[in-house]
């Protein structure tokens, strides 16, 4: 499905551009139109041709996913090659599919324009690169393409930041002019993707969007995703909050019997940690092999408390895994990695009902679990803030002990806290009296004095 949304967020907004004064929906016209014809094999004998050509050009073919069958194979003995490529089946069907299909978009609109065969075969090659990319080692940092073990290692690790390299690259380029030139009338392309990313995935799904609400709600305590969803439920009702937050997929639970779905977590490019800079290292750095590292850590950390079936579900493959989350999130309910139990704004634990657990599995997050898991980060966010706030008050306290004029400006910094605190009805705790007198009495830690007591040693006079 994830795959399937690059049609739109890439083919879409470059077509479009090739068909100016078609009107708003003439891109997406043509293009589902191309799709549903690669689907069911509606194509002229002219098509079927250019086709043909840019398979056995390989440029039609599935690039990305040879490529890492080609890394993984490095690593692996045959047979656990061929169950890679027999997993990936899927995959490979439809980054032909995207491939096909944007091929037979832009050829169709360059014969329209009266270019002939060749003309139109040439550019619609130059329209798959711009829209579906070369995912070949030929389109990979050059430390990554050598046959030693270094470089096959930067190369996987690569794997899977090449999507995001190349869609912000081609994002970049396409603000260019015919001369190579920067220049901000050419949004046009750029507009539209994030317009197809809010339908997926929502505001949460646009680029960078999601990190930087996170980094604005640690540092001013504001809980802005809140006031989203308070604001576009006010004018639209819940289905444009829905829709606003989480994308048009997230709708799909208004229907009786249906699940809705939360793709932005996939959608989305995320931002660099402002304020803790290396946190999040080993993903952008090692790629795939931080997420292989940071699965193994977990089911490590499961298996030392003996929650041996949690320890079997961090280390399987990610198809599996999602099956034996889903078997666990229906039953036992959610809980964090560390084993803690997730409650809802009820108390309640949170179990996902069958249709959840169904979506679950196959690889989707249902859209209530993906909301509950955002307030409660939202939440987090916030405690962050007014941590960070209270910690700073009781320093100030404390160095106001002997200076009354400074004490009053601690004091009215409190109540400003206090206020703002309250706002949140108790989420938040309150700096009171006590907690203030005893910021400001100092005196020794007492469990420290016992183990200096016992393992210390002797203090100089």
């Amino acid at each position: 499905m994830v795959q399937f949304t690059q049609n739109f967020v890439t083919g879409i907004p470059f077509l479009a551009r090739e068909m100016k004064g078609t009107g708003p929906p003439g891109a997406e016209r043509a293009y589902t139109r191309a799709m549903w014809d690669v689907a069911t094999g509606n194509i002229t004998r002219e098509e079927r041709m250019m086709i043909h050509e840019l398979l056995m050009r390989g440029i039609a073919n599935d690039q990305f996913i040879r490529q890492i069958s080609r890394e993984v194979r490095g690593f692996v003995n045959e047979r656990a090659g061929n169950v890679f490529d027999i997993m990936t089946m899927p995959f490979s069907r439809m980054e032909i599919f995207n491939r096909k299909s944007a091929a037979l978009a832009a050829f169709r609109v360059f014969k329209e324009k009266g270019n002939g065969f060749q003309d139109a075969l040439d550019k619609a090659r130059d329209f798959i690169y711009d829209t579906h990319y070369l995912m070949t080692k030929a389109n990979i940092p050059q430390a990554a393409r050598g046959g030693d073990i270094p470089s096959q290692a930067i190369g996987t690790a690569y794997t899977f930041r090449r999507f995001t390299h190349n869609y912000i690259l081609s994002m970049i380029y396409s603000f260019r002019d015919a001369d190579g030139n920067f220049n901000l009338k050419n949004m046009d392309v750029f507009l539209r993707s994030l317009a197809w990313m809010a339908v997926f995935g929502g505001l949460a799904g646009l680029p960078f969007l999601d990190d930087l609400l996170d980094q604005l709600e640690k540092f001013f305590g504001i809980p802005f995703r809140t006031k989203i969803r308070e604001l576009t439920k006010s004018i639209g009702g819940e289905a444009l909050e829905r829709a606003s937050i989480a994308g048009i997929p997230a709708l799909l639970g208004q229907i009786p019997g249906m699940v809705g779905v939360d793709l932005s977590g996939s959608i989305r490019i995320g931002f660099p940690n402002i304020t803790q800079p290396l946190k999040g290292g080993e993903d952008t750095v090692f790629g795939v092999w931080g997420g292989v590292g940071r699965k193994m850590a977990n089911a490590w950390e499961a298996a030392s408390r003996e929650d041996y079936l949690r320890a079997v579900e961090f280390a399987s493959p990610a198809f599996l895994e999602n099956m034996l989350k889903a078997a666990r999130m229906a039953t036992q309910g959610g809980t964090t990695p560390a084993g803690k139990i997730i409650f809802d704004e009820k108390g309640y634990p949170i179990r996902e009902t069958v249709g959840e657990a169904i979506v679950q599995a196959v690889g989707f997050r249902p859209a209530r679990i993906a909301a509950a898991s955002a307030t409660h980060r939202e939440y987090t966010n916030l405690q962050a803030n007014f941590t960070e706030r209270r910690k700073d008050l009781y320093a100030k306290a404390r160095l106001a002990v002997d200076k009354p004029g400074d004490l009053k400006k601690v004091i009215v910094e409190v109540q400003k806290y206090n206020l703002d605190a309250a706002k949140y009805k108790g989420a938040i705790p309150l700096i009171n009296s006590n907690s203030l007198r005893r910021a400001m009495t100092a005196k020794p830690e007492g469990k420290f004095m016992v183990f200096e007591n016992v393992f210390g040693q002797e203090a100089n006079p």
